[in-house]
């Protein structure tokens, strides 16, 4: 072991891992800066020029459709070429997009159209991006920091969703909306650059190369995932945890004006703090040692998270002062990021860890697709019951029915059995 843990020690490659570590994160936050301001900054230019409803969704949708239809396709082609090329390329192909649109928007004037193609066309980007980073990552660092670099991948997102709207709402107001395009051009293609710097084949693994059919491949990605009974347990889970928790976020904002009457500044600091506590949790287990048994961390965090769930129908039930209120639910926020985080990471290092390297593109972007399908219509049905019923019943309904996904998803796919086992 001692002979073993010296040749480790003098292993050259280490160092690269680490400055792969680090240029990862630097590209990475810079990469998704670029399109969180740029998202927010055309959701307050649509609002603000047509004060419609219908048209904030419609950048919405645009942003996020094509992310539910790419994933599995997006997996297959991370399978199938150079996952680095692929990675530069999306970033590269994002900062062409905005500077053509900043082109036409200066010769033809900003409109709503340039706006939801460009959308649509970074969300498409976004996705192949996500599912080829996230597969590569057991290629740029040694097994032992694979949860280092898993956390700290998820802390360059917890960073953008923070930083974001902070910066997109000064630039907002400093520069006009044709200048949005140029600079988020430039942030991507600075994103390029750092990108070509990382050694995305540092621990790349010999993989027989796909020859089947391209749809074919995306077939076996799909039968790939069905023979793996605890990734396609956790998938199952995944999916109604996430179709409760997109309600959960959608019923939050009505809760806090409606119900509480709280201000639209602290509406947005308290969902601010759902990517405070995810970094916190990010930074966390980036430290931490990397556990043994992934599945007591994944069920005790679902567990923790579907009892905070049940726990917002408290202040909806109880009278309390606004002040306790608003207070309550920045720590139900900050825990609820704590514990996703504590879901999402163990999650991704086991699929990294287990799966067959030539799957993990497939796998990973079946996994955005059921993240992110499922998502719209949560919002769609609580959002009808929140017209049609008293909220503390909706919540109290959202609470158990989360609560149930859990104990129920991991007794009948035997998680629970995995989780009993000594680490």
């Amino acid at each position: 072991m001692m002979e073993d843990v010296s040749i480790r020690g003098n292993d050259p490659r280490l160092k690269i891992a680490t400055r792969n570590i680090i240029l990862m994160m630097i590209g990475k936050i810079t990469s998704l800066l670029g399109a969180g301001i740029y998202t927010f900054a055309m959701g307050l230019y649509v609002l603000k020029t047509t004060g419609s409803g219908v048209g904030f969704a419609m950048t919405l949708i645009c942003g996020s459709i094509p992310r539910v239809v790419c994933g599995p396709i997006a997996g297959a082609v991370a399978d199938r070429v150079n996952r680095r090329w692929l990675i530069i390329g999306m970033d590269l192909l994002s900062s062409l997009t905005m500077i053509t649109m900043f082109i036409l928007s200066t010769i033809f004037g900003p409109s709503l159209l340039f706006i939801y193609i460009s959308a649509a066309l970074l969300s498409i980007c976004a996705s192949f991006y996500s599912v080829s980073f996230t597969s590569s990552i057991p290629n740029l660092v040694d097994v032992e920091r694979i949860q280092k670099a898993s956390a700290l991948n998820q802390t360059a997102d917890s960073l953008s969703r923070i930083l974001a709207p902070i910066i997109g709402g000064i630039i907002f107001g400093l520069f006009s909306i044709t200048s949005f395009f140029l600079l988020n051009g430039i942030t991507f293609f600075l994103a390029v650059i750092v990108q070509l710097f990382i050694k995305f084949d540092l621990y790349k693994k010999e993989v027989e190369q796909d020859k089947a059919h391209f749809l074919t491949s995306i077939k076996d990605g799909f039968l790939y995932v069905k023979q793996q009974q605890e990734i396609y347990g956790l998938m199952k889970i995944a999916l109604w945890v996430n179709f409760f928790s997109s309600a959960l976020f959608v019923a939050l904002p009505y809760i806090i004006v409606q119900n509480l009457h709280l201000t639209s500044k602290q509406l947005g600091t308290v969902e601010g703090m759902l990517a405070v506590g995810m970094l916190i949790g990010a930074f966390v287990l980036s430290v931490r040692k990397e556990m043994n048994n992934p599945f007591r961390s994944i069920y005790i965090s679902l567990l923790l998270f579907a009892s905070l769930s049940l726990c917002t129908v408290f202040p909806l039930i109880v009278t309390i002062p606004k002040a306790a209120s608003f207070l309550y639910y920045i720590v139900f926020m900050l825990l609820s990021g704590v514990s996703m985080i504590a879901v999402n990471i163990p999650m991704q290092v086991h699929i990294q860890k287990t799966t067959d390297p030539g799957y993990l593109g497939r796998v990973f972007g079946l996994l955005e697709t059921i993240a992110t399908a499922i998502a719209p219509l949560g919002m769609i049905l609580f959002g009808f019951l929140l017209d049609m019923l008293p909220t503390s019943i909706v919540m109290l309904t959202l609470g158990v029915g989360l609560l149930l996904v859990v104990l129920l998803g991991m007794k009948q796919w035997g998680m629970k059995k995995q989780v009993d086992v000594s680490a």
